[in-house]
């Protein structure tokens, strides 16, 4: 029990909260945050703007920015922080729809458009649309902070996340596939896969440096040198002050003096041992 937990001192409360942050444990209560979140998700997902925001078509500004705050306070995706991927995937669809629906009504003409759309009975989802890139740059903003302390685990599901709010962003691939290799304990075919997400951005944008000098580093670990070499050259044109490839290259540099010294010594003392 958590509460018997906390009375054995800060040392395992402290532990506590790091397992839950790498989910290797989860609360009793949070399966009710997944059907809270799924609950009001299949409530919302496909009525009208005003609906999700639980207003009438002739509601002030003033009401919908009240009814906003209202359920950003329930569900926006930062409380759900060190939940499970499921619970934060939802809770990032469910602030998609209220953000959506915020920003369309808040704005006189996007407002006119959108009721003139409901009169018709054809309606764009554009603002969705915006609302989706936003919440993926921002759990990869996220995923990038794990990285910054090896949180591979933690990373990996917020890029994915990211991917999946926003699959047409090639970066997003490319950190997933950093983080995926980086993993402890990956097998081969994850291996595979985390180099197959890092070809794959550098197919959708061929001007991401990190992905380059990441390609580069996979190149190194399985031993093929000089195609390693060539993605750190190519990550080093793009952005010439980037330390991680630069370091790369020179130890490999620093490997090859070393192997060229014990080589010119073995000679050596081979001739000395003819003479």
């Amino acid at each position: 029990r958590v509460d018997q937990v906390l009375c054995m001192g800060k040392d395992a409360t402290v532990f506590l909260y790091l397992l839950l942050l790498s989910e290797a444990v989860t609360l009793a209560g949070s399966s009710a945050d997944e059907n809270r979140l799924s609950s009001f998700y299949e409530k919302i997902k496909e009525r009208s703007h005003f609906e999700i925001l639980g207003l009438e078509p002739n509601c002030s500004n003033a009401d919908i920015k009240k009814a906003y705050y209202t359920l950003a306070k329930q569900y926006h995706p930062d409380l759900f922080e060190g939940k499970s991927v499921k619970v934060r995937s939802i809770s990032n669809e469910v602030f998609c729809l209220i953000s959506s629906a915020y920003e369309v009504l808040m704005d006189p003409r996007s407002r006119r458009e959108y009721e003139d759309q409901l009169k018709r009975g054809k309606v764009e989802g554009e603002a969705t649309s915006v609302s989706r890139i936003l919440l993926a740059e921002m759990e990869f903003k996220k995923g990038q902070n794990y990285l910054r302390f090896r949180n591979f685990d933690s990373a990996s599901r917020s890029f994915q996340l990211a991917v999946d709010m926003n699959p047409d962003e090639g970066e997003f691939y490319a950190y997933l596939g950093w983080s995926l290799y980086n993993k402890p304990g990956k097998t081969a075919e994850e291996a595979v896969k985390a180099k197959e997400y890092v070809v794959k951005a550098l197919s959708m944008n061929s001007r991401i440096a990190m992905a380059y000098y990441f390609l580069g580093f996979m190149y190194r670990v399985e031993g093929n040198i000089e195609a390693a070499l060539k993605e750190f050259d190519r990550a080093l044109r793009l952005k010439p002050d980037l330390t991680e490839p630069l370091r790369e290259i020179r130890l490999i540099n620093m490997r090859k003096e070393r192997a060229g010294d014990k080589e010119q010594k073995s000679k050596i003392f081979g001739f000395l041992k003819k003479g």
